[in-house]
């Protein structure tokens, strides 16, 4: 800023402007000096009040400042255009340069005060008395002054005059504005005491009054300039995260030529709107700092996705109805997921998120039963699905019970009994029970370790067929639809198709007895006799010991008697033996 000295004439017109013209100079990197020379005023005047009214009044070749005989007072304001130094610049400091040409002052000082509105605040149209008057009280009223009391006007000369902190903080603040001014009055306005300088009329422009700025200006932008936002999203509100170094200053758009975007204050953290509509969304920033210097674009992306993941689905060991072990396999399905919880609580309070698979091993953590397992998803922008479940019957008990028998009404535990038959060929009948699923599968062998047998379907009766009679070892193992299967069950079988033999301890075939008959004869081990009179069943023994029998009959009457003896094994094969039988 340059402070002007100058004297005042009613010759010259009310409005006197120069063009402000800065010479800049380096002194370091970044600290700059602006010389503000004659060219620099907008306007010079003088107010003046004669006692009884109010004028303002154009410079001569010197400027006015002090009083005429205590009742004439000259204040000389001046006006400077500062557009020529950034807006962003940070004034060190201040000096004025004057060269007074005649000095009156002998005890008097200088004041040099703020003027913070331009002349034109104080009359909208032409200098009025209003105006005048108003511009002389404010001048009166001022009580920021930039140098007080000073000597310079007590001689001639050239004088340079340093404004201070204030001045120099007040041009930063008014930069923007791109002007400055200051007054020029004597301290106390009393004596008959007033002083000359040189303005820029007068012909030497060595002569004439000019200001040194002192300020510093950045000229670098803001550094390590970034933004960054969410990956994905599923709604338009995000939150960016911003940085620049330096920065007073950003702008953002979704438009790489920023249209329709404004400056606003930096911040680190940014609420922000994306556009409408599903879609990679670029936004872009650029920051600048107090001097105005402005970064390159920076750019991120943010994935607005507002879809669930969908087509979601699971499978339990591919869909089986029953499983025999607690480990299982899952096969999952979800388009667009990136995330899942799988749990069998319809909560999920056991589970966090994982990484999507279309595949994962799963281990129930009960017993066994119905088991249900439930999943939900969720993709990069965290839209979340709906929860979807599949179950399955955990049985990991084999079939526990069967019974068997050679008559589908008459069945008994597997090897509770030996089984007799006298057809080499019949039906073994089957019934089993299983706790939690149901019989599928049987495998029949005569090998107990089953050689050479497979599988087949589960029915309650199988047909057995031999060549020969005799024992027979008949192996069975059972398979539920869990898989799980039996223990190996042994059922023992003989097939005896030849009658039992039979003969009786008699010399004929008509026996002589009295009314207590004792009958023997031999058989087989374990058959059973029974002796028939004329048809009626007297007496039977079952399952006689070894190979001999003996029957008895007491109080027989009188009489010729068509006797029979019957011999039936275990495998209901019968023999037998007719006599006569005559009691006396």
């Amino acid at each position: 800023m340059i402070f002007l000295p100058f004297k005042i004439s009613k010759k010259f017109p009310l409005n006197l402007l120069f063009l402000l013209q800065l010479i800049f100079y380096m002194q370091t990197s970044h600290a700059l000096t602006a010389t503000l020379d004659s060219e620099n005023i907008l306007l010079d005047e003088s107010v003046h009040y004669d006692g009884g009214s109010y004028a303002r009044e154009p410079v001569d070749t010197r400027c006015l400042v002090g009083t005429d005989s205590g009742i004439d007072i000259y204040r000389t304001y001046i006006e400077f255009d500062t557009t020529e130094i950034p807006d962003g610049a940070t004034i060190n400091s201040i000096e004025a340069h004057l060269t007074v040409s005649m000095s009156y002052f002998n005890e008097e000082l200088l004041d040099i005060q703020q003027m913070d509105h331009t002349v034109s605040y104080w009359s909208s149209g032409e200098y009025d008395d209003a105006g005048n008057e108003a511009l002389f009280n404010y001048i009166t009223n001022e009580t920021t002054k930039y140098v007080n009391d000073s000597p310079v006007f007590q001689s001639s000369g050239a004088q340079n005059i340093s404004l201070g902190s204030t001045a120099a903080s007040d041009m930063q603040s008014q930069l923007a504005s791109n002007w400055f001014g200051v007054v020029l009055k004597n301290s106390t306005e009393i004596d008959d005491e007033a002083a000359t300088f040189y303005c820029t009329e007068y012909s030497n422009s060595s002569y004439w009054p000019y200001l040194i700025v002192d300020y510093t200006y950045d000229t670098d932008p803001p550094t390590n300039a970034s933004i960054d936002a969410p990956d994905y999203t599923n709604s338009r509100n995000i939150t960016l995260t911003l940085n620049a170094d330096g920065a007073s200053q950003m702008m953002i758009s979704e438009s790489v030529s920023f249209s329709g975007a404004t400056w606003e204050a930096y911040a680190t953290s940014k609420d922000f709107t994306l556009s409408d509509g599903d879609a990679t969304k670029t936004i872009y920033a650029k920051f600048r700092d107090e001097a105005e210097n402005e970064t390159d674009a920076v750019s991120t992306t943010s994935v607005l996705d507002t879809s669930v993941p969908s087509s979601a689905s699971i499978a339990i060991n591919s869909g089986d109805a029953r499983t025999n072990s607690a480990d299982v396999t899952l096969t999952i399905s979800a388009t667009g997921a990136s995330q899942m919880k799988v749990s069998e609580l319809s909560n999920y309070s056991d589970c966090s998120w994982e990484s999507y698979a279309t595949s994962k091993n799963f281990t129930f953590t009960t017993t066994n039963g119905t088991k249900t397992i439930y999943i939900k998803f969720k993709d990069l922008a965290s839209n979340e699905t709906d929860s979807y479940n599949d179950t399955i019957v955990l049985d990991t008990a084999s079939p526990q019970s069967l019974k068997v028998g050679l008559s589908k009404n008459k069945l008994y535990e597997v090897e509770a009994k030996t089984f007799y038959s006298k057809e080499r060929e019949f039906k073994l009948y089957l019934s089993a029970d299983d706790i939690d699923s149901n019989i599928t599968q049987m495998m029949i062998s005569q090998d107990k370790n089953f050689k050479g047998a497979t599988w087949k379907t589960y029915k309650n009766n199988i047909k057995l067929k031999f060549k020969n009679d005799g024992k027979k070892n008949i192996y069975i193992r059972l398979k539920d639809d869990a898989g799980n299967i039996s223990e190996r069950y042994k059922q023992v079988i003989k097939v005896d198709s030849e009658p039992p033999a039979l003969s009786l301890d008699a010399d004929s075939a008509t026996i002589y007895s009295g009314y207590n008959l004792t009958l023997k004869g031999t058989s087989a081990e374990g058959t059973d006799i029974r002796l028939y009179l004329s048809g009626q069943l007297k007496t039977s023994i079952l399952g006689i010991d070894k190979d001999k029998w003996e029957i008895y009959v007491t109080d027989l009457k009188a009489g010729t008697y068509t006797g029979l003896v019957e011999a039936e094994d275990k495998a209901r094969n019968v023999s037998r033996e007719a006599f006569t039988l005559v009691v006396t």
